[in-house]
């Protein structure tokens, strides 16, 4: 019987804004697995045009195993293949032996495109592991998002524009050290965000969002590593508004040029590092709810360290505000 044709690996081209992350969502692999095909390196953003390898998604059979080379023992080769595998650097996730892969985000949609689906169902999963799990659950009547602030467009100043009509969405992570859960409705809501670009990476980033009639109620338990982040995090809060308005301000520095006083004491060097600070602030009226949150872990996907606080109290009118500061490789859009 004639040997079957081997199959030609799927390729993807890399559209404005997309990420690796996102990239690995939408054809049920994962961003290493990406990286690993096309030796890249998970640190830089993709191009526009850039065409990925993209691995077989997870249920597809494997491919068939290869004979050893002449002259060498099935075992001689399992021992040769063994040395050439890399050691897990520290810290870094690695996924054990019978793993299962994220699933591909199922979206329904009586109609969409590339930046807006309208009566929408949303269900996506990920378990990496059988120690951790990740799912969303989502619907809606509208929504779109449009906009170019991303890594790969460079002019001075970009923008982006979201709105969402009548949406709702169930998200949560669990892992051996924490779980993260949230829950929210919402009637109306639109975003707008201006980011300026400036040189050596620093980049500052305004915007506004306004939701009317809403509701949220979530929680965030986190001691030791649950899979995606490494260390401590407290959180817990719901509300309900009928209407909120929120500003979010946000600076981001480069800090290569430490770099000498980082090698001096054995560190390393810092580059593509930067510090971004995070301040949000919020009102709402015909409100009732309570929150607060603390945290300072490690983004095991970013390499990000993070740490921040925030509260929210309403009675028919309440506020909000939450601040963030990190620091690790700089941050990419739409996800590591």
């Amino acid at each position: 019987m004639p040997p079957k044709p081997e199959r030609k690996p799927a390729v993807h081209t890399v559209k404005r804004g997309e990420t690796l992350s996102r990239v690995a969502r939408e054809n049920g692999t994962t961003p290493s697995a990406i990286a690993r095909a096309n030796g890249l390196n998970r640190k830089k953003p993709l191009k526009q045009g850039q065409n990925l390898v993209l691995p077989p998604p997870a249920g597809a059979p494997p491919a068939p195993p290869k004979k050893p080379p002449k002259g060498k023992t099935a075992a001689a080769a399992g021992q040769a293949s063994g040395a050439k595998k890399k050691k897990a650097a520290p810290g870094q996730v690695v996924l054990p032996c019978g793993a299962l892969k994220p699933v591909k985000p199922e979206i329904h949609a009586a109609w969409k495109n590339d930046k807006a689906e309208a009566l929408y169902v949303e269900v996506s999963q990920d378990k990496s592991s059988k120690a951790t799990f990740e799912g969303k659950v989502g619907a809606g009547l509208f929504r779109v998002k449009a906009g170019n602030m991303d890594e790969s467009d460079k002019r001075p100043v970009t923008a982006d524009f979201g709105l969402n009509v009548a949406t709702a969405e169930v998200s949560a992570h669990h892992g051996p050290g924490g779980l993260k859960a949230d829950a929210s409705a919402s009637g109306m809501k639109t975003a707008f965000a201006v980011q300026a670009n400036m040189p050596h990476n620093a980049k500052a980033k305004l915007g506004t969002e306004l939701e009317l009639g809403s509701a949220e109620a979530k929680i965030d338990m986190l001691n030791g590593n649950d899979g995606k982040r490494s260390g401590f995090s407290a959180g817990i809060g719901a509300s309900a508004a009928a209407a909120k308005a929120d500003v979010e301000g946000e600076i981001t520095i480069p800090i290569h040029w430490l770099s000498p006083v980082t090698e001096f004491f054995g560190l390393g060097k810092l580059t593509d590092w930067t510090v971004t600070a995070n301040l949000k602030a919020g009102v709402s009226g015909g409100a009732i709810g309570a929150g607060g949150r603390m945290h300072a872990y490690k983004d095991l996907e970013t390499g990000r360290y993070t740490m921040g606080s925030g509260g929210e109290l309403a009675v028919l009118f309440g506020g909000e505000a939450d601040f963030d500061l990190s620091i690790g490789p700089k941050l990419k859009p739409g996800g590591p």
